[in-house]
Order: C-alpha cells, then structure tokens, then sequence
C-alpha cells in the first residue's frame, strides 16, 4: 500500500465520521457510565461483569449505528453490491482503498463478538456469529432504505467474521487469565 497505513484507515474508518457531533458521543458515554454506577449501587445480587458488557454492548451498537447509517450523508439514490467477494478481486488488481474497507469492517465488528461473550446466552461461536450477522443485516439493510453508504454483501461476511474474531479473542483472554488464576491458587496451596 501506498503511503502510511495510519492515514488510510483514518481516511476510510467508518468509526472517523467528523459528522458525528462530539456531543453524541460524550452523552453516550455519560449515559453508559450512569447506567453501570447506577445498576451497581441499585442491585446488590447484579452479576457485575454480565450487567456491564450487556451495557457496554448496547453502547457500542448504538456507536456503530451512528457511524454506519444516522450521521452519513443521505445519497441521491440507493447503492448496492450484492456479488460475494467481489472486495477481494479488486485488492488482487491493487486497490488499497477495499483493502483498507475489508479490515476496518472486521475490526469494527471485533468489540460486539467480544462483548456478547459476556451475556448470558450467548457463548458459543455460531451464536456470536449470528449476532454479527443479524447486527450487519440491520445495518445494511437501513444504509440501502435510506440511501446512505454503499450496501453490499461483502460488509456482512467482514462484519460476522469481526464478531468471530472478537469472540475468539475474549476465549483466549479468558483461558490466559483462569491459566493464570490457576497457577496463583496451586502456589498458594504449596504455601501452605
């Protein structure tokens, strides 16, 4: 790729709208923090870790929804691609631009696959996976409706492989740590 990579993912991020006023996202994180102190001094048999990441999941949909589809600029008309992986045959001809979207729409989709990991039901692969999907459907379904961004099928498949990857991520932190914890409690035994 031609130039830094930095300044192509900041071109190109979906995260990096500077229509987004800095007050949607203050408000939200105050809203978000509130939320958790409030849950936290209210309920006294909370799960802690379920309560938060359910709220900092729902935080983040909201973030994305506002960086994908509310604060993009509405187009004349609709536009779509719905050829699978078409992406990939022009990062084979050297477009650096598609290249650049294939990874920021996994990695936007990387915290929901993360934080869905701590709610309650949702703790196998494919029910990740259809979480991602679902989330990236609405998406691209709205941005096709109301004629903002450009829907294609690709964005799904990149957006369900980012949830993968952040479910995938919270497993391996989560061996780490009972790893961890395991080591720390067997030289505790041999302590005593």
């Amino acid at each position: 790729m031609e130039g830094c990579l930095f300044h192509e993912l900041k071109q190109y991020a979906t995260l990096y709208n500077p229509d987004i006023p800095d007050y949607i996202f203050l408000n939200s994180f105050w809203i978000t923090s509130a939320l958790i102190a409030i849950l936290l001094i209210i309920k006294k048999d909370l799960n802690i870790k379920r309560t938060v990441m359910g709220i900092l999941f729902v935080e983040c949909i909201f973030i994305i929804f506002c960086s994908t589809v509310v604060y993009r600029e509405t187009l004349p008309e609709a536009r779509s691609n719905f050829i699978p992986f078409w992406n990939y045959q022009a990062i084979r001809k050297g477009d650096d631009r598609c290249f650049v979207e294939v990874l920021l729409n996994v990695i936007l989709f990387i915290p929901i696959g993360f934080l869905a990991c701590g709610l309650r039901r949702i703790n196998k692969w494919w029910k990740v996976a259809l979480v991602g999907a679902v989330i990236s459907c609405t998406i691209e379904g709205l941005q096709l409706w109301l004629q903002k961004g450009f829907c294609e099928l690709d964005d799904v498949f990149h957006n369900t492989l980012g949830t993968i990857v952040g479910y995938k991520l919270y497993q391996w932190i989560a061996l780490l740590l009972k790893r961890n914890m395991m080591k720390h409690k067997n030289k505790q035994n041999q302590k005593i």
